[in-house]
């Protein structure tokens, strides 16, 4: 039995015997702090090619990094705020929503270039089309005092919205 910080119990530990890495038996997080890769190396393969051998050690924390945390959470102030602003009925379900859908825009990159507050204006706004909310583009577009055919997100043009 080892303690297992992110189970915050004494757990069963499983070690690897390829690489002697020690891990919690029931969430599976590396546990031995001393595990160090020599980093990639160059290798000729029987063609004469060189090719880019080496490991990836990833400690299993929270599953994202800090920044991607970050960026989360502003853009669910961001949606936060515009749901008060505008007085979207629905509370925290509308919310969740929203969140929802901007976390699928981060995974396929909509928000590189763009304003976050647009961003989650968009995906607010297509959570309020969703839950049939009486509510417009132009009504979240007056709200950011932003044109809609200027610099809007464009949903309708963008392949991440077109399946839903």
């Amino acid at each position: 039995m080892v303690f297992c910080g992110h189970c915050q119990d004494d757990c069963p530990y499983v070690k690897d015997p390829d690489n002697g890495i020690i891990c919690c038996g029931i969430c599976g997080k590396v546990l031995d702090p001393n595990i160090y890769d020599d980093g990639p190396s160059f290798v000729k393969d029987s063609s004469g090619q060189s090719r880019l051998r080496g490991s990836i050690i990833k400690a299993i924390e929270d599953g994202c990094s800090i920044s991607r945390e970050r960026t989360e959470a502003k853009g669910r102030d961001e949606i936060w705020q515009i749901v008060h602003g505008l007085h979207v009925s629905g509370g925290d379900d509308i919310i969740c929503t929203a969140h929802n859908f901007y976390k699928l825009a981060l995974d396929n990159s909509f928000t590189k270039g763009r304003q976050t507050s647009h961003v989650a204006a968009a995906c607010l706004y297509i959570a309020c089309r969703r839950g049939e909310k009486p509510y417009l583009l132009i009504d979240f577009s007056d709200y950011l005092h932003i044109s809609v055919f200027a610099k809007f997100c464009y949903s309708e043009n963008t392949q991440l919205f077109k399946s839903l």
